[in-house]
């Protein structure tokens, strides 16, 4: 949902100002990482804040620079079901890193978004303790270990 921050904002500003019927939580998932060309995360989750975002579950899936290199920024070693080939399964990933990911998780904690951090239970997935850990260390209230569905 990154991709299209400013619509998230937008719409997420629309839905708060119809009124009160309207105050449910609005969450969004992410990876973490803000498309080029988008303000830097603190910038970027003060937006999202203000217009009515309240939670945000970011897929950090690494506790390392290195690990996240292989498990968010390369293409899997899989044919993925609906992209055309492995290199389109990540898109672009240009400026894209494990501490931009870190940023943006530490970013929505301090502008007041009830931050998850998550990871997958993959065959060679990561320490998930220390992917835990860390999300709580940057300000997540909550640490999440999805299933890995084969």
């Amino acid at each position: 949902p990154l991709l299209r921050w400013d619509v998230i904002a937008e719409v997420t500003t629309r839905i708060r100002n119809e009124g009160e019927e309207f105050a449910a939580p609005i969450s969004l998932y992410t990876n973490g990482l803000p498309p080029p060309g988008a303000p830097p995360p603190a910038e970027l989750a003060a937006t999202l804040a203000a217009a009515g975002v309240s939670h945000a579950t970011v897929a950090l899936n690494a506790a390392d620079p290195e690990f996240y290199m292989k498990r968010m920024l390369s293409p899997p070693p899989y044919a993925p079901a609906y992209h055309p080939d492995a290199a389109a399964a990540i898109g672009d990933v240009e400026g894209a890193s494990f501490g931009l990911a870190c940023e943006t998780v530490a970013a929505f904690a301090e502008a007041g978004i009830e931050t998850t951090v998550t990871s997958v239970a993959a065959p060679g997935a990561a320490d998930a303790a220390g992917i835990r850990e860390l999300g709580l260390a940057l300000g997540a209230m909550q640490f999440k270990e999805r299933t890995f569905l084969e």
